[in-house]
């Protein structure tokens, strides 16, 4: 027997179905006070869950938002620490290159200034090593 506050319908899954009871295949939905409290229920529910869904993406926006200055300042950081470290071994390499060619000029004067001096160091280091390298062979 079907009580009058009980009302029949075809459709499931419509959101006046929510607590609604299957029996064998239809299903029907409370009518009346009781319905009402299930519908206002169920528009708390969903309010709840919109404002969830909205504190959500306002959090992973933060955090979105709050890891993208730390990338920014990273980047900052590593640009700058680059261009300091890039300075110094710029500084570095033309000091290497400045006593590099000082030496190789003041090698040119010695050469020029003692040419005999230079020919016996030069024949004296060339016979070492052809000596040197002519025992390694053996």
């Amino acid at each position: 027997m079907v009580d009058e506050n009980k009302d029949w319908q075809g459709a499931q899954g419509s959101p006046e179905g929510f607590g609604t009871a299957t029996a064998g295949g239809g299903s029907f939905s409370e009518t009346g006070a009781g319905a009402d409290a299930s519908r206002n229920a169920v528009d708390e529910l969903l309010d709840a869950t919109k404002e969830l869904r909205e504190s959500l993406v306002k959090l992973f926006g933060a955090g979105r938002s709050a890891a993208a200055e730390t990338v920014g300042k990273m980047r900052n950081g590593s640009g700058q620490a680059y261009g300091k470290g890039k300075e110094r071994v710029d500084a570095l390499y033309h000091q290497g290159k400045d006593r590099v060619d000082a030496m190789y000029r003041d090698g040119i004067d010695y050469v020029k200034e003692e040419p005999g001096k230079s020919l016996l160091i030069a024949a004296t280091a060339g016979l070492a090593i052809g000596f040197l390298l002519r025992r390694s062979w053996r």
